[in-house]
């Protein structure tokens, strides 16, 4: 089956393993939620849902799991009020492949194009955006939807960029603000589905820049199989500060959610699309390069 391998972990430790779509997750809301058969007289009380996605944050690079060089209280407050995953496996450790993974439910070679990097998404592979779409959710996105890549627009009239409304932002420090514009336009009467795609930590990095931000090279964990070095350590702090710089995002979300009373009525889920960025890492079969962190 397709999507992500999980072993997740709740407060009392308890400990399940569970292997599914990671479409299962949404499917599982529309089920229980009779999507496909309920009339709404009042405001509708189905959840909202926020995605929220980093690019190339690898596992355990989180502090909800004891990483010291990061600092993460956007997903460690999802992780504490909700479930921490400790083992999740995406699909294959590259952007725009898993990315369609993650919207189809499918193994890679199911997805035709859209199984390569920076190829094509047929209007034909079917996407879990689209049964929202389907049944009345409001959708948004903002960031770094399923990139890179071109979308086949012209045979998807309906929803052309797969994920719904674009909310475009240039500087990658205030895309909380583009949220926040969403929600400025959702009227409440119906739910939504917004997705927070981030760019960070996506090389490249400014050299030395989380050294500078007052990061200490003394926290970085480097890998046994990367040179432990006053270089390779720096670089991990640059590849932390973007880390925080994704986490600030969702910190400013969640206060959003929370100051319009509806933090209690949304389904977070908090997540990154592959490894981490360095050698033997993203692009390769390895562990670095297909845990990624979650939080739900």
């Amino acid at each position: 089956m397709g999507g992500f391998a999980m072993v997740m972990k709740t407060p009392l430790h308890a400990v399940a393993k569970l292997r599914f779509f990671s479409l299962c997750i949404f499917l599982a809301v529309a089920q229980l939620l009779s999507l496909n058969s309920c009339s709404y007289d009042q405001k509708d009380k189905r959840p909202n849902i926020l995605f929220a996605i980093s690019d190339d944050q690898g596992f355990p690079h989180a502090s909800a799991y004891g990483c010291d060089f990061v600092k993460t209280p956007g997903f460690d407050r999802v992780a504490e009020n909700g479930v921490l995953f400790q083992n999740v496996y995406c699909a294959i450790p590259q952007c725009s492949p898993n990315r369609a993974s993650i919207l189809t439910g499918n193994y890679l070679w199911k997805n035709q194009e859209a199984g390569t990097h920076a190829s094509l998404f047929p209007a034909n592979l079917k996407i879990f955006t689209d049964i929202f779409l389907e049944n009345g959710y409001i959708m948004g996105f903002t960031g770094k939807g399923w990139a890179p890549g071109l979308i086949d627009k012209e045979n998807r009239p309906a929803n052309k960029d797969l994920i719904g409304k674009e909310y475009y932002a240039e500087d990658e420090s205030v895309f909380w603000v583009q949220f926040q514009k969403f929600i400025s336009e959702w009227d409440g009467e119906k739910p939504f589905f917004f997705w927070y795609g981030s760019y960070d930590p996506h090389r490249t990095y400014k050299e030395g820049s989380g050294l500078a931000s007052g990061k200490r090279l003394e926290d970085v964990d480097v890998p046994p199989y990367l040179p432990d070095t006053k270089t390779v350590r720096s670089d991990f702090l640059d590849y932390g500060l973007e880390i925080d710089r994704y986490d600030d995002n969702l910190v400013r979300i969640l206060k959003i959610l929370e100051d319009i009373n509806e933090l209690d009525n949304t389904l977070i889920i908090v997540t990154s699309d592959n490894g981490m960025p360095f050698p033997r890492a993203k692009g390769n079969a390895y562990d670095a390069g297909v845990r990624v962190p979650m939080a739900v």
